[in-house]
């Protein structure tokens, strides 16, 4: 099933704006997460990148819910700071 991912983050290059996954059915939205941390522009501590913020189709998700074919995920980066 293809998965549409965007990236919304100060710590991730701009030329990485979105990517498209083909995963198996039955994949789960860490398994989506689990494949960008395998791209060579996600340098980031895979527990800090999977603290982020992650929308299903525009609405709040977590790791294990189910993903379908056509879904989009965008990956929201917190911010830290003072």
């Amino acid at each position: 099933m293809d998965i549409l991912v965007k990236f919304y983050a100060v710590d991730i290059p701009v030329s990485l704006k979105s990517t498209k996954f083909d995963l198996p059915e039955g994949s789960v939205v860490e398994d989506a997460l689990d494949e960008c941390l395998k791209l060579p522009e996600i340098t980031i501590d895979e527990d800090y990148f999977k603290a982020s913020i992650v929308l299903k189709n525009g609405g709040r998700t977590h790791l294990k819910d189910a993903l379908s074919d056509g879904d989009v995920l965008s990956i929201l980066r917190t911010m830290e700071g003072g």
